[in-house]
């Protein structure tokens, strides 16, 4: 037999549930119910607990409310509880089932806070290497905390139009105050990229990364003149605008810039 025979062998259940869903409930319903109507039982505690969760329940809620609906599961199934006492021993759900399932709490958040959820999403760390002046510019705007007064009286705050050349991190940046109430139009980003286009120090950029705001409107209409700077050979029709994805802000380097300015 050697040492192999004398060492302890593994449970053939390891890592496998021994109940359920607990032992007094799991011992309490063992005359009445057979192991698949425990497993169709347990099955749907869990789907109630998890939707509690994903609905943005707090730990507490969820724990009240799965105890009450395991009571109602058990007593419609024919078993009987004879004192509130015995039925809030016997169908008290393990706090180990509930915290199991926490990680849906994701859920709630990406529908109620869909930044916070993308915030969290592993990052590609980009590189600039190899690229050019110009390869690729990032455009956006920044609401400036900074009050300033109209001539009528009432005040505002100006917005920086911000294009970043990301190889370079150089920053070309236009100021618009509106005399009005409003959002930048596509006219002021125009003329802002027209402005960054024509100056020798920056120029036509080869591709433009942006939002999909209404004042970004005219990107697309920037493609034959990018075109014209460098045209992209067998790929007729590619685009030289890219889109940023929603709540996908730390995608562009020029938030981060807008922060520290």
């Amino acid at each position: 037999m050697g040492p192999v025979g004398l060492k302890r062998t593994k449970r053939s259940d390891r890592g496998k549930s021994r109940c359920f869903i607990a032992r007094e409930w799991d011992w309490a319903v063992s005359v009445r119910l057979d192991d698949n109507a425990k497993a169709e039982i347990a099955d749907g505690l869990r789907q109630q607990v998890r939707g509690l969760i994903k609905g943005g329940a707090t730990g507490k809620t969820v724990a009240v409310l799965a105890n009450e609906y395991l009571k109602t599961v058990t007593v419609a199934n024919g078993i009987r509880l004879e004192t509130p006492a015995e039925s809030d021993r016997i169908c008290k759900v393990p706090r180990a089932l509930i915290r199991s399932e926490q990680h849906l709490k994701k859920v709630y958040r990406h529908k109620k806070d869909r930044k916070a959820s993308d915030d969290d999403r592993p990052h590609v760390k980009r590189v600039i290497t190899g690229m050019q002046p110009m390869d690729c510019v990032v455009m956006d705007v920044h609401h400036v905390n900074v009050l300033l007064k109209r001539k009528n009286g009432t005040t505002g705050t100006p917005k920086l139009l911000g294009f970043m050349d990301i190889a370079t991190r150089r920053v070309w940046c236009e100021l618009v105050f509106l005399e009005t109430k409003g959002g930048v139009r596509n006219a002021d980003v125009i003329e802002a990229f027209v402005a960054m286009a024509q100056h020798s120090a920056f120029g036509l950029p080869k591709t433009l990364y942006c939002d999909n705001g209404k004042e970004y409107l005219f990107a697309d209409f920037l493609d034959d003149a990018m075109q014209l700077l460098v045209p992209i050979v067998g790929e007729p029709g590619k685009s030289r605008v890219i889109r940023a994805l929603p709540y996908n802000a730390s995608a562009k380097p020029i938030e981060a810039w807008f922060g520290h300015f």
